[in-house]
């Protein structure tokens, strides 16, 4: 009998403990936000909208804190997305945004791709900065970032080399 409650009391706790976990994207501390989380099972990974706000569904993808799919508000542009996102993360190019759209013409679906330079596009305060339903925006890493890991990788290679060779040296 001691076994079988101690079972169900097991069960309970980590019952319990699938409701009270955090999820991503949450507002912590303040009960009165009203940006929250998307509820579980939903196919975003992120929700950001006031409670029935016609919103879209976008993803952010690369060099950001949280990529993922995000169902925001239709006011939010690209600069607040990239803040929800928690922002770039270092080595970021956002010289060079990409944003694939998909729009209908006629009968047609047409894709196309759009460039942005955010630090340009934030200077102009006529930029339209404004994202659609569907949209796919990437942020690559710099191209500086892919070097400095190549010199990185060929460093390392080289101090494990020259340990090799100093061990093997020294024990002749």
């Amino acid at each position: 009998m001691p076994t079988r409650v101690s079972a169900r009391w097991l069960v309970l706790l980590i019952a319990g403990s699938l409701f009270c976990v955090s999820e991503p994207g949450k507002a912590q501390g303040d009960q009165s936000a009203i940006l929250s989380a998307t509820p579980r099972g939903s196919t975003t990974n992120f929700h950001f909208a006031e409670p029935n706000e016609l919103t879209i569904v976008v993803s952010l993808l690369g060099s950001v804190q949280r990529p993922g799919r995000y169902e925001i508000s239709r006011t939010i542009d690209l600069p607040n997305l990239l803040s929800l996102a928690g922002g770039t993360i270092p080595g970021a190019s956002v010289g060079d945004i990409r944003i694939m759209r998909t729009t209908k013409v006629g009968s047609r679906v047409e894709r196309k791709e759009i460039r942005m330079d955010l630090e340009q596009q934030l200077m102009n305060p006529a930029a339209d900065l404004q994202l659609n339903q569907g949209d796919l925006i990437v942020v690559p890493q710099s191209s500086w970032v892919a070097i400095n890991d190549v010199l990185t990788v060929l460093t390392t290679a080289a101090v494990i080399t020259t340990a090799i060779v100093s061990v093997i040296n020294i024990t002749r």
